[in-house]
């Protein structure tokens, strides 16, 4: 059996870091209020344009969908 530090000499792991699991779970909770008038409700009430609002909806403005979340 070989060393446990040769074994994994030249091969990668990817472990992403907690920002990026959060915009991740940003993303897919993005998806799933998606249609159920959230987004039309801030728009209505002033907090976020159209164009914010959808970004936040697709986890593209981490700190914006932490504090619309």
């Amino acid at each position: 059996m070989e060393n446990i530090s040769t074994e994994f000499a030249n091969k990668w792991f990817l472990l992403p870091g907690p920002f990026h699991i959060s915009i991740c779970a940003l993303r897919c909770l993005g998806k799933t209020v998606e249609g159920s008038g959230l987004e039309d409700a801030w728009i209505k009430a002033d907090l976020y344009s159209s164009v914010v609002s959808g970004q936040i909806l697709d986890g593209n403005h981490y700190n914006r969908a932490v504090e619309a979340h």
